[in-house]
């Protein structure tokens, strides 16, 4: 880790455009089992034809459920991506949710009205994750709901099990 850290720690590059990327992005790389080609977030998105927001969100969530990459993922110094500079950098991670909201097994509209009252409980600024169903009407109606509540929807991932986490941050 020290290494990271020393003026000599250069940036990892893209093997098909050249680009710099940092250690996270690596690891992204890895999740999506690209072991031998690696490539930065533009090329990486590309490669999988979604758009980088998306991408990110997922690859994310995937890391963070699992321990192999989630342990070198938070060891790694933000501060050392290249993409800070230019403000593209999808590295970062969001504040750690004060709250994680289990909705799975809640139908509508009880979930909102749950959802509704677990962010009355926090303070502005403060995250919830919310756990639903992927594919259920859920996963459009808790969003935009909360939205017209004044809250922000600043992360949606999905997991491979068929759940959706949603992070709302309080208004």
């Amino acid at each position: 880790m020290d290494s990271l850290l020393s003026s000599d720690w250069m940036p990892y590059s893209c093997m098909q455009c050249g680009a710099a990327f940092c250690e996270r992005v690596q690891i992204m790389n890895l999740a999506l089992d690209y072991v031998d080609v690696q490539y930065c977030l533009s090329c990486l998105a590309a490669e999988n034809e979604q758009p980088i927001e998306k991408l990110t969100g997922h690859i994310k969530g995937y890391i963070h459920s699992r321990e192999c990459f989630e342990t070198p993922w938070l060891s790694v110094p933000v501060r050392q991506c290249p993409n800070l500079k230019t403000n593209a950098c999808y590295c970062q991670d969001l504040p750690f949710p004060s709250r994680l909201l289990d909705l799975r097994t809640t139908k509508c509209p009880l979930n909102f009205v749950k959802s509704k009252l677990a962010l009355e409980k926090l303070a502005a600024g403060d995250i919830l994750a919310i756990q639903i169903e992927t594919g259920s009407q859920s996963t459009l109606n808790i969003p935009e709901s909360l939205k017209k509540e004044g809250h922000e929807v600043v992360l949606t991932m999905d997991s491979l099990d068929g759940v959706q986490t949603l992070w709302i941050q309080k208004g």
